[in-house]
């Protein structure tokens, strides 16, 4: 329930303070002196977006805050979603500042628009016949549907199929679109691995070609240092081997002198070896060195190739294009994956088609034995109200799609008069008749689908006398499940409240103000008086009394 709302420099509204009770408040004044003041702040609490400067002084922000006492399984849901204090009661805030921003709160925590308009959707809901009515809604006449049909455990097994199949959906295309990039894309992807793949490219073996390619280049300076060394150690005349040798031959003629020198003569042999095995290696490698112009021209094209790949896919090493090759593997290897997951998906998304089809057959089925139930109710009651000629049906079909709500296309057709065929509500019925309808349906739904807070701007205008007296006490009746609120001016109306509020205006420091008070004793029959007749005479004042009493 609405348990208070505070405003402060809003249109004619200096600062206005109230506290509301649970049950059934009324709201009276004369035409101008602010009663739909109240109802716009109340619109712009429930997330309406401004059209015009509301500021009473333009220097000054204007500040709209009401709070709310509700169950917390009303709103936990929403505010755990949007990581919001579960506090109680439930504090809705709306700021204008002179330049025009608007800033919104719950529970003192900044929310954008969209946010607090989901919070006033859940906690209060505004009719008036001046404006758009959400009757003439299917989401609205579909739920209202829902509601006396008691659906409320089909429409949620409904409702979570419909969830999953739609995030179902929604990965399906998104593998779709990769499909359709990567498709685009696999043939290029295709040609450069193809590409790395034919070059058979060899970290190990490559890099043996460029040292090979280095000797068969350098080939003449090679033989040069290898010839020069055969030639001293073994080849010339006085070569080191035969020098060596010499001395060796030396010391072994000292080395029964002493044993110190035969020790030099046999490590002079040792080197004498290592010489000789030196100078036969080296000659094997002189002979297999030779300069061979095919090889070199090979080596020079793989390398030269290799060069220009690494150019090519902007690499600085053999190990990079190494790389690039794997990568390109994986991703030709995805693509094929991608496929699959297509597949796959695509079968679940058949199965759960499936699932939600006999879902949406189940609801439809209750809604259309429940339709003629819901008009016939409607019928009754708005006779009551002073339509006796009323006819009004509910036309249902199933779509080939599905939405929130199921696949039932839904059409409230009414007509006022007799012999005339019922026609779509919202192209036919006035604000008068679509208010009845509206009480009506409220009557019938409140049990099931009661919201906190249901306010009634003035939808009794046009109605009078004993239908006057019916509206009352089906407003009456309503506010035994949900807080009702109502700006009214006929008396019937006022006279069955728990609780009526009188806006009036005043005068201060040569401004006009609108102002609310809440009326009790001698003050209440006052304001019935003059709502009866416009006169607070003895008669007056009696019938008011009277009228009280009879509630």
């Amino acid at each position: 329930m609405l348990s208070r709302l505070y405003v402060r420099n809003y249109t004619l509204i200096e600062e206005l303070d109230v506290s509301f009770e649970k049950g059934f408040s009324v709201i009276s004044g004369e035409t101008g002196a602010g009663k739909s003041i109240i109802i716009g702040a109340l619109g712009l609490l429930m997330g309406k977006r401004l059209e015009n400067s509301p500021l009473f002084d333009p220097q000054k922000k204007c500040i709209i805050e009401a709070g709310f006492d509700v169950p917390a399984a009303v709103v936990s849901t929403l505010l755990a979603e949007h990581e919001l204090d579960e506090e109680f009661p439930l504090l809705l805030r709306r700021e204008i500042s002179p330049n025009g921003k608007s800033r919104a709160f719950v529970n003192d925590t900044p929310v954008n628009l969209r946010i607090l308009k989901k919070f006033g959707a859940l906690l209060l809901h505004i009719h008036s016949q001046h404006q758009s009515m959400d009757i003439k809604e299917p989401d609205f006449q579909l739920s209202s549907l829902d509601a006396f049909a008691g659906n409320k455990n089909e429409l949620a097994a409904y409702q979570e199929i419909y969830h999953s199949f739609r995030a179902l959906e929604k990965e399906l295309n998104l593998l779709k679109q990769s499909e359709e990039k990567a498709r685009s894309e696999q043939d290029y992807f295709r040609f450069l691995f193809d590409e790395l793949d034919a070059a058979q490219l060899d970290a190990q073996a490559d890099a043996q070609l460029e040292q090979e390619l280095e000797m068969l280049e350098n080939i003449g300076d090679i033989r040069q240092a290898l010839g020069a060394f055969s030639f001293e150690v073994n080849e010339q005349e006085n070569s080191i081997l035969s020098t060596l040798k010499m001395h060796e031959n030396q010391f072994l003629k000292i080395a029964s002198f002493n044993s110190r020198f035969e020790e030099l003569a046999q490590r002079l042999h040792s080197l004498i070896i290592e010489l000789d095995d030196l100078a036969t290696a080296n000659g094997s490698e002189l002979d297999d060195l030779h300069l061979d112009e095919g090889r070199k021209e090979e080596i020079s094209e793989r390398l030269d190739m290799i060069q220009k790949l690494q150019f090519k896919h902007n690499k600085n090493s053999l190990e990079e294009l190494l790389v690039l090759r794997d990568e390109l593997d994986e991703r030709l290897g995805a693509f094929q994956s991608l496929g699959h997951q297509i597949r796959e998906k695509e079968k679940q998304l058949k199965s759960m088609q499936e699932q939600l089809d006999a879902a949406a057959q189940k609801l439809h089925a209750k809604r259309e034995k429940s339709a003629p139930k819901l008009a016939g109710a409607l019928m009754d009651t708005l006779h009551s109200l002073g339509m006796p000629d009323v006819d009004f049906r509910v036309h249902l079909s199933m779509m080939d799609k599905y939405t929130p709500r199921g696949s039932d296309e839904i059409v409230f057709l009414f007509s006022a008069n007799k012999g005339k065929s019922p026609e779509n509500l919202g192209l036919v019925a006035s604000g008068g008749e679509m208010s009845r309808i509206m009480l009506a349906m409220q009557s019938l739904i409140s049990s099931t689908d009661a919201m906190p807070c249901l306010v009634f701007d003035e939808i009794d205008t046009g109605i009078s006398g004993n239908t006057a007296l019916k509206v009352a006490s089906i407003m009456k009746k309503l506010s035994e499940k949900q807080q009702l609120l109502a700006i009214t001016h006929l008396p019937q109306v006022a006279a069955k409240a728990d609780f009526h509020y009188q806006v009036y205006k005043e005068s201060a420091r040569g401004q006009t103000i609108s102002r609310l008070k809440c009326l009790s004793g001698l003050e209440r029959i006052n304001e019935i008086a003059q709502m009866m007749s416009g006169s607070t005479n003895d008669e007056a004042l009696k019938a008011a009394q009277k009228l009280i009493e009879n509630h």
